[in-house]
């Protein structure tokens, strides 16, 4: 499971793409559309670039205050006020288990390391992920809450369902990618339901050198050339 993880983390900062994100309601209506392009091999306020939402092209108005929000989000991680914890940071992988094996593709448990900053009881979390055992390649991680949980005493979470769907972009030999993913929550704060869900597509991928890669020089052995 370790190797599945590194191996897609390897590419992680890799993949530019267009991704397309639908938030819907509680109800299941439809809230926002939102298609966005990403490439980590441009300076950061061209990284990511909103296109349009709901379906017209963005105003320059809901652009800026995209970028706003992403520069907001960026400071708070200076600051160390945002963590944020990538997938091989959230899983104790001395206590992972197989739980089945079918058709060519592993089935395991995934306990998740407790974050000490927010003390949330991820032992009421069931996190089981699918590695297809012929290339090793990780398929699809999938997460539900087990129970109620009350956090911060405002909030009661009542469900929490998640899928990360992963798959091989390219006819290359690169790392596979985040294809799509789902989630739902359902919960109520002060004793008002809120909640929802969010789907997320990512298509048209590209490989490319991350911008701030791009200024590591390897210095080698001075050489004289004879004119």
């Amino acid at each position: 499971m370790r190797s599945a993880i590194e191996f897609y983390a390897q590419g992680e900062r890799h993949w530019a793409y267009r991704e397309i994100k639908r938030e819907y309601d509680r109800k299941g209506r439809l809230k926002e559309e939102s298609v966005s392009q990403v490439d980590p091999s441009l300076p950061w306020d061209q990284r990511d670039v909103l296109l349009s939402t709901d379906g017209a092209p963005a105003s320059d108005q809901t652009k800026r205050r995209y970028q706003k929000q992403r520069e907001k989000e960026r400071r708070a991680r200076e600051r160390g006020a945002q963590r944020e914890r990538r997938l091989r940071d959230l899983i104790d992988f001395d206590a992972v288990e197989l739980n089945s094996t079918s058709a060519g593709i592993s089935t395991l448990a995934l306990p998740i390391l407790p974050d000490p900053n927010t003390n949330f009881p991820v032992e009421k979390i069931a996190m089981t992920a699918e590695v297809e055992i012929a290339s090793g390649d990780l398929m699809s991680i999938k997460a539900v809450l087990l129970e109620s949980v009350r956090h911060k005493a405002v909030a009661n979470i009542k469900g929490m369902n998640l899928e990360i769907r992963f798959g091989a972009v390219t006819d290359q030999d690169r790392p596979p990618a985040i294809t799509s993913l789902r989630g739902t929550a359902r919960a109520s704060v002060l004793f008002f339901p809120v909640g929802g869900s969010i789907e997320i597509e990512r298509t048209d991928y590209r490989w490319v050198t991350p911008y701030d890669d791009r200024f590591n020089v390897e210095v080698g052995t001075p050489t004289a050339i004879d004119f």
